[in-house]
Formats: structure tokens, C-alpha cells, sequence
């Protein structure tokens, strides 16, 4: 936010005049939320062109999660990998946060059901690496 501001000083410090003058702080509320509005959109726009890095185990994952629903310890075996805490916590986890997998089960993470499925995000981002 504070570069945004920065950026904008002559209107940042004209709509501080303008509230005062008018004994109004609306007209330095509504700049200061369309400056809030244009970083988010910023930030959106770079998010959504900075595409996912995908190593060879990533996309092992994906694509063994393509066509199927897959628990931790099939997903290990599909790839050829130990599928011990470490390994889940490394490759697994990742594409959980970053939304390229998702949980079958999300409200109980260390469920014995629980299997893990891609997402759309995860199917762009093989189809992007093909």
C-alpha cells in the first residue's frame, strides 16, 4: 500500500486538502480505498500470469492424479517414491497450498479415508507443461 501511496503523493496529499477543506474525510477515504482497489488488482493480475514451477515429481504427481482419486500412500507407490512425512510434507503439501490438489476429505486432513484429486488449477498446469 505504502508504494501505491507513494507513487500517487500529489494526489494522496490533494485529497488530504480537499477532506479538509470540505471538513469532509469521504473525498480521503474514497482515494485511499480506489488505491487499495488498483494494488489488489495488481497483485491479482501478476498472480495470475506468474505461472506454477513445475519439477518432475511435481508433474508425476499431477499426472498420476489426473484421472484418478489417489491416497497419500498410492501416490507415493504410482511415482516410485517413500511416502514417508518428509516426502508428503515436500511434494504433497506444496500443491495443496499453491491449489493444484485438493483433499477428498478437507475438514480432517489426517483422515485414513482421506485421498487427494486435482484441481482445475492442477489441470492447466499439466496441460500448460504438455
Amino acid at each position: 500500500m505504502e508504494s501505491v501511496l507513494h507513487q500517487k503523493r500529489p494526489q494522496y496529499y490533494q485529497a488530504i486538502q480537499d477532506a479538509r477543506k470540505a471538513n469532509d474525510s469521504g473525498m480521503f477515504i474514497e482515494f485511499t480505498l480506489a488505491a487499495l482497489f488498483e494494488m489488489i488488482a495488481q497483485q491479482e493480475k501478476h498472480q495470475d500470469n506468474h505461472q506454477v514451477d513445475l519439477s518432475d515429481v511435481v508433474i508425476a504427481i499431477l499426472k498420476a492424479l489426473e484421472y484418478n482419486t489417489l491416497s497419500r500412500r498410492e501416490i507415493f507407490s504410482e511415482i516410485g517414491m517413500n511416502g514417508d512425512s518428509r516426502s508428503f510434507k515436500r511434494n504433497i503439501e506444496p500443491l495443496i497450498i499453491k491449489g493444484l490438489i485438493e483433499r477428498t476429505v478437507p475438514d480432517k486432513p489426517n483422515s485414513k479415508l482421506q485421498k487427494y484429486r486435482l484441481t482445475d488449477k492442477g489441470m492447466v498446469a499439466i496441460r500448460n507443461r504438455a
